[in-house]
């Protein structure tokens, strides 16, 4: 559009970003619904909700997943999303604590819970994580056919800067609290580039004990420039704490940490 006047240009960007912020307050359009994984869920009709439909969705990580969660008792998913991981989670008999900011996966977040009888045996938190409490922008795609797609804490994350709205945000420590205290938790981290901030105020969860199993998404994609500032940070972080790390999946895009698994080493 940089070749249009400017003033149709605002107005594009007007309609655009009105249509987006409607779409987020509406009720969801071509939601579907589907089994997979012996689960009843509710999710929208793009790729990634297809593929979950289809039982195909980072199967390597969901194969992760259960493993780790066969000796843990409480999971944590931060970043949500429609609750997928939250729900294996639940049909595994765990104790789920999901954060997910985003109104529309709210709704399926809440549905997929509900639908399955498991809204005793999670909670949820409408909220983002980050290295401190207050009020964020959260950055979301302005393209009205797939509102969903991209929602950040980074600006420019995917090139989003024009589709904004403001959330509250909180620390996965006040979240957790001493609640847990003595007993295995597996996190799961999917915060679209802001998982470093993330676990900044998450110091006293790296150093519970036992030790949590932390599967976090990190990348220098889609950052501006395709550079993420934070991303050997976060690496040295959990490497400070005393966890050991392995590359999860086909995508290089998913990482465990573990405690156990530097222990082995050092014998």
């Amino acid at each position: 559009m940089t070749g249009l006047p400017e003033k149709l240009r605002k107005c594009i960007w007007f309609i655009i970003h009105s249509c987006a912020n409607l779409l987020h307050t509406c009720p969801y359009h071509k939601v579907i619904h589907f089994s997979a994984h012996g689960i009843r869920m509710n999710g929208l009709s793009h790729s990634a909700n297809k593929q979950m439909s289809k039982g195909i969705y980072e199967a390597e990580e969901i194969e992760v997943i259960k493993k780790a969660l066969s000796g843990a008792e409480v999971f944590v998913d931060a970043g949500a999303n429609i609750g997928f991981y939250s729900c294996i989670a639940c049909s595994l008999g765990k104790y789920v604590v999901a954060i997910e900011p985003q109104p529309k996966n709210l709704r399926c977040l809440y549905a997929n819970l509900k639908d399955n009888n498991w809204q005793n045996c999670a909670e949820v938190w409408p909220i983002g994580l980050y290295s401190r409490a207050g009020l964020l922008e959260l950055y979301n795609s302005p393209w009205v056919a797939a509102p969903w797609a991209v929602a950040s804490l980074v600006r420019g994350w995917y090139g989003q800067t024009k589709c904004k709205r403001i959330i509250p945000v909180h620390t996965l420590d006040a979240i957790l609290g001493n609640r847990f205290r003595g007993k295995k938790l597996v996190i799961k981290i999917d915060v679209e580039g802001a998982e470093y901030d993330v676990l900044l105020g998450a110091v006293n969860t790296l150093r519970m004990s036992p030790r949590p199993t932390w599967m976090v998404e990190i990348s220098n994609e889609f950052h501006p420039g395709n550079v993420n500032p934070n991303y050997q940070a976060t690496f040295d972080l959990f490497k400070q704490h005393g966890y050991s790390v392995r590359c999860i999946g086909s995508s290089k895009l998913d990482y465990l940490f573990t405690v156990e698994q530097a222990d082995k080493e050092r014998k």
